[in-house]
């Protein structure tokens, strides 16, 4: 593993290239935006090889028209607008086991005003560090990175990703991991408090490391779980963050969610982001 790359691509991403000027709330043409344009350089820059999974999401617009005073608007007075977005699919292993293991980070911004170092760039520059800390090893599973689309606006990629796994493209997946909030820290938590149902994958995480369980908002293992997929959303805490949430269920570096206070130079720790891929390891 490259000592400190995730690190490295997170500042790339948050300074050097304006890169988070674009938001997928309304998807593009195309839907490639520049962010997810960064991810594809910085992939094959490393030598892996990806699958560029563009899907349609629609929205309902009103549609541009006069009303008569007497005419109500009802949902026959919207058009749905086809929008696209983007999947990008990794096959790190690029073998065909049995099974498989996923590895998921939304590559989508809610705020394009905010370097969005938290919520998510850190989780994808994590995400880029594992595939390339992973390359050309022998390994009895397959390994997937999967950087979706719209998490922010209703998990629009999970959902997609979701479809494909029922549909067997990616094999017997296991158990699907997915990255928030992954810039600082060494105290891991999961969203086990939201849980409801056994999961192996949960059963895994307490088996190879200490977590507290957390409540979180929506995040695409929501997303995947409502389509009976196992998933865990698992992130990382400073000493100081853990004990906010111990005492509240909340803490500062939360709340910088969205906010352009969520900068590099408040958010990233090399040392710990290259500890955080260690573990990463440790699931497959």
């Amino acid at each position: 593993m490259k000592k400190h790359l995730a690190y490295n691509l997170l500042e790339n991403l948050c300074k050097k290239e304006n890169w988070n000027k674009s938001s997928s709330m309304r998807g593009t043409s195309s839907g490639i935006t520049k962010r997810s344009m960064w991810i594809i350089e910085q992939l094959n820059e490393i030598g892996l090889t990806k699958n560029i999974h563009k899907f349609e999401a629609p929205i309902y617009v009103p549609q541009k028209r006069t009303y008569s005073s007497f005419e109500l608007r009802t949902d026959r007075n919207y058009k749905s607008v086809p929008l696209h977005y983007v999947n990008i699919e990794v096959n790190v292993t690029n073998t065909n086991h049995d099974n498989t293991i996923i590895y998921v980070a939304h590559h989508d911004i809610n705020n394009p005003n905010s370097e969005n170092c938290q919520d998510n760039s850190a989780s994808v520059c994590n995400l880029i560090s594992l595939g390339e800390s992973l390359m050309g090893k022998e390994l009895d599973k397959n390994v997937y990175l999967v950087f979706t689309d719209c998490e922010e606006f209703g998990g629009k990629g999970a959902k997609e990703l979701a479809n494909r796994i029922n549909e067997g493209a990616f094999g017997n997946v296991e158990y699907v991991v997915n990255l928030e909030l992954t810039a600082n820290g060494r105290n891991l938590w999961s969203d086990s408090e939201n849980f409801v149902t056994e999961s192996s994958l949960l059963n895994k995480l307490k088996l190879e490391g200490e977590f507290t369980s957390v409540k979180t908002p929506f995040n695409d293992s929501v997303r995947l779980r409502g389509n009976n997929i196992d998933s865990v959303c698992i992130g990382t805490l400073d000493d100081k963050n853990l004990k906010q949430v111990g005492e509240s269920g909340y803490c500062t570096d939360w709340s910088m969610c969205h906010k352009v206070e969520d900068t590099f130079e408040r958010g990233a720790n090399a040392d710990d982001m290259d500890n955080f891929i260690e573990f990463l390891h440790k699931l497959i």
